[in-house]
């Protein structure tokens, strides 16, 4: 199988799954993660790396029968790969092989290593080698068709939330206790000389109330986009705008833009 070699040099990369992401990858992959797992155990594998994004790397694995195209981010606990699994920016399994440019990417021997996310002990941590691999990918520049993908994906994610902001909007809402019925004469009259009555009904709507931009500035904490960092003379804070917008770079945008528009449904219920 082309890509398949054995080496005594090759780069030990692991790569961690989540169960959810295991379950994810397997319902819209014709091979199974245990069977590529299996296909590339204990095989010296030449793999190309690609840098995509300031966090993220892609990884083209060849397996004995195909593919294995896999999105990863740096797992800190445990200084190895994470996947990425989601709709549009995925890790999944292609049964032809298909290499990047060699000047757009990194070829290594690798021997690859898929494991459970959570599966520690010193032998499911990055060797000096891989760490030194890792950095080497992360100071390659971002290939021009890369960065057009990651806008796509951030335009896809934006589709997606304004889709399920008018879901929500047409959801009805849950009330607390019994509706509250006040009328009011009017001074127009009915077809039979009576003074017309105008009913107003008011109801309390359960919802859960939060500060107003705490929930975004929980999420954005989470890729590291921090409200006391300053930037262009302005602190986060007060890039916070009354209508409740904010300023992110690009960049930013990229890294947080799942969970921005997560945050956008919700507070538009």
């Amino acid at each position: 199988m082309p890509g398949i070699e054995y080496s005594l040099d090759s780069v030990e990369v692991i790569i961690r799954f989540t169960p959810d992401d295991v379950v994810e990858f397997n319902k819209h992959n014709d091979s199974s993660l245990d069977q590529i797992k299996a296909d590339v155990a204990g095989k010296d594998i030449a793999c190309h790396f690609q840098k995509i994004s300031e966090t993220e790397h892609k990884l083209f694995i060849p397996t004995l029968s195909g593919q294995l195209e896999a999105i990863v981010t740096w797992y800190a606990v445990a200084d190895t790969y994470q996947a990425v699994v989601d709709k549009k920016k995925k890790t999944q399994f292609r049964p032809s092989v298909v290499l990047p440019q060699q000047d757009k990417s990194i070829e290594e021997t690798c021997l690859v290593k898929i494991i459970d996310i959570n599966e520690g002990g010193r032998a499911n941590r990055a060797s000096d080698e891989f760490e030194e691999l890792y950095k080497k990918v992360c100071r390659q520049p971002t290939a021009s068709n890369i960065n057009i993908q990651n806008q796509q994906a951030i335009w896809f994610n934006w589709i997606e939330a304004q889709q399920a902001i008018i879901k929500s909007l047409q959801e009805p809402f849950e009330i607390i206790g019994k509706p509250q019925i006040k009328t009011t004469l009017q001074s127009s009259k009915d077809k039979n000389g009576e003074p017309m009555i105008a009913y107003e009904v008011s109801v309390m709507i359960k919802e859960t109330i939060t500060s107003e931009y705490s929930p975004l500035e929980s999420a954005l904490k989470e890729y590291g986009i921090n409200a006391s960092l300053e930037r262009n003379g302005l602190t986060k804070k007060e890039l916070f705008e009354p209508d409740g917008t904010v300023m992110l770079t690009a960049e930013e945008i990229g890294k947080s833009s799942r969970s921005i528009n997560q945050i956008s449904v919700c507070s538009n219920i």
